[in-house]
């Protein structure tokens, strides 16, 4: 990124919500991680990994954009997994499972969702100094024939 580009309010808040969430992840493994040791361990490694991950998105780093890219994808296939295992299993537990499960997780896949459209467009992805090729229209290409 040159250092006349500006750099987007959105990444900027996007990284700092990532980091204040995955600090307080990190925070609630080391103190309530006293059950089974393995599991105590990956708490922690995922918890790092999500904090790493969110200081790079900040620093505006490619493999930080990536992996942010995937955990909010892999974060949207569960919550559609919730959602439709919520409706497939309808019962009177249906009507106090959907509006607590079903329903955060329909509006949080689709935020994400539009976090990871919003991530793969061309003036973010410059900040990554991800350079998009100009896209040539048809009379462009006959004229050079």
């Amino acid at each position: 990124m040159s250092k006349t580009q500006q750099r987007s309010i959105f990444v900027t808040v996007l990284a700092w919500i990532f980091i204040v969430l995955s600090g307080i992840f990190l925070v609630a493994a080391v103190l309530y991680g006293q059950g089974d040791k393995w599991l105590s361990l990956i708490d922690l490694l995922i918890a790092a990994a999500l904090l790493i991950t969110s200081f790079g998105l900040f620093k505006r780093w490619n493999w930080a954009r990536r992996c942010a890219i995937g955990i909010m994808v892999l974060a949207i296939l569960f919550g559609l997994f919730v959602t439709f295992k919520t409706l497939a299993e309808p019962s009177w537990g249906f009507l106090i499972l959907f509006p607590l499960f079903g329903i955060p997780s329909i509006v949080i896949s689709l935020l994400f969702g539009w976090f990871v459209k919003k991530l793969f467009s061309a003036p973010i992805m410059a900040e990554f100094g991800i350079e998009m090729p100009a896209v040539r229209s048809e009379s462009e290409m006959r004229s050079e024939e």
